[in-house]
């Protein structure tokens, strides 16, 4: 589905009707972890709207929570990889030759390694926990940041405006914060959207290979992997709830980066061609 007509309103409205199932969740719902064995894989609607677990636990309940931690530990992972990748890429495309060099020799040997893995390494030595979580994430996604934020500082380094500033004196500080970032600040805010998605789904596999949040916190990834087993019994709705859950907020929020980037980007808009 493409990002004109009502494509981006309905990926829209599921997002934001997600994120409104995470804020009214705690309060309109059941408790995630109230047992009710007597209801013990019970078929949507009929205890449940979308059925109970083993432990007769409501799985709307479980995925509601669990929409919570993805989000929270996406959210916050992004935002302090994106700092510390900032940053680097700043001080790599403005100051340049050693800096740069370090900084991209730094940035080219964690590219290396698979982003899960080193994630899964993070948590491993440091146990699995929430903030845990949010570091082991930021660490695997601000080579990214740092990649992109040099290349566009690269590029308006050429600019007569950057060269004018420096002329008259201006602070490296204030002309990064206040002149040089904002003008990059379209690219990074496309780049996090995305990255938020990658790290949803990365946290996702973490709990299904059991170094996600420990229980009895429920994520989205070890509901899938504890469900698994009932699949071969007819018993679907415990881990394909979840499994449709995570595929279509990850969807959502990625249709989101392809609409804010035709929106930044002017290359993208039709008739950009005639303006040239």
């Amino acid at each position: 589905m493409g990002m004109t007509g009502q494509g981006p309103r309905i990926w829209a409205a599921l997002l934001a009707l997600m994120l409104l199932g995470i804020a009214i969740g705690p309060w309109a719902l059941p408790s995630p972890l109230k047992l009710d064995v007597l209801h013990a894989f019970a078929p949507p609607g009929s205890v449940a709207v979308l059925g109970t677990d083993e432990l007769g636990r409501s799985i709307l309940a479980r995925v509601a929570t669990g929409l919570q931690y993805s989000v929270g530990v996406a959210v916050l992972g992004t935002l302090l990889g994106a700092s510390f990748g900032i940053s680097v890429g700043l001080a790599a495309g403005y100051f340049g030759g050693l800096v740069d060099r370090v900084s991209m020799r730094l940035v080219d040997i964690q590219i290396v390694i698979p982003q899960l893995l080193f994630a899964m390494v993070v948590v491993t030595v440091l146990g699995p926990s929430f903030p845990t979580l949010v570091i082991a994430l930021s660490l695997s996604c601000w080579t990214a940041f740092a990649r992109v934020t040099r290349a566009q500082v690269l590029v308006l380094r050429q600019q007569e405006m950057v060269a004018a500033m420096i002329t008259v004196g201006m602070s490296r500080t204030r002309l990064l914060l206040w002149h040089v970032l904002p003008n990059i600040s379209g690219a990074l805010t496309v780049l996090s959207t995305l990255e938020v998605a990658h790290l949803i789904l990365a946290e996702a596999a973490l709990g299904y290979l059991g170094l996600g949040i420990p229980p009895p916190s429920p994520t989205l990834g070890r509901m899938i992997a504890d469900g698994t087993s009932a699949l071969l019994s007819g018993i679907w709705w415990p881990a394909l709830v979840p499994g449709i859950v995570v595929s279509l907020l990850i969807l959502s929020i990625s249709r989101l980066g392809d609409w804010l980037q035709a929106r930044l980007d002017p290359r993208q808009r039709p008739g950009f061609a005639n303006e040239l």
